[in-house]
């Protein structure tokens, strides 16, 4: 189950961020699962008291025909095993780089009036802005969810006239806000 954040904390802890990311990544494929079931007109609404004698032959007669007229869920991917023990492992990590940064070199810290940051468009880029290759990123993040999210995280922090702000660090040519 997902940790709530308590009232008096702004943000989750790395280890109960990492916990959270965990459960939502289980989360999907059952959600997926129960979503194909619920396709069928005889589970897709609250089963009468009279049938519940029967829910469990219906439910492994829609799942036998879903496996053998469906495509899987999930393709049986090659590395699928080893991504979910790396990300079992990079959870126990309980390290958090940025915020050992922040900790460690006050600078670092972003604060939008703050002078240390400088907001920068396209005109102003840097040479050296970090350009991330679709397959690193999908590395980084274990799959695709968050690359199919990134649409809609920049939709949300693009102004009016279509502008996206970045901020970089003035005390150090590579971090990135």
């Amino acid at each position: 189950m997902p940790v709530f954040l308590p009232k008096s904390c702004k943000q989750h802890s790395t280890s109960d961020a990492n916990s959270s990311r965990l459960v939502t990544k289980i989360r999907w494929i059952v959600e997926a699962a129960n979503g194909r079931l619920k396709k069928w007109r005889c589970l897709d609404n609250v089963v009468c008291n009279s049938h519940i004698p029967s829910i469990g032959d219906y439910v492994r007669i829609v799942g036998s025909l879903i496996n053998k007229y469906r495509p899987p869920i999930k393709s049986d991917d090659p590395n699928g095993l080893g991504n979910g023990f790396q990300m079992l492992m990079m959870a126990k990590k309980n390290e958090n780089v940025l915020k050992n940064l922040c900790d460690t070199e006050p600078h670092y810290k972003y604060r939008a009036n703050s002078k240390s940051w400088k907001r920068i468009d396209a005109h102003d880029a840097a040479v050296n802005f970090p350009t991330l290759s679709e397959e690193y990123v999908r590395q980084l993040t274990f799959g695709t969810y968050q690359i199919r999210q990134a649409n809609s995280y920049i939709r949300e922090h693009v102004d009016e006239t279509g502008q996206y702000a970045i901020d970089v660090s003035q005390m150090k040519s590579d971090p990135i806000h």
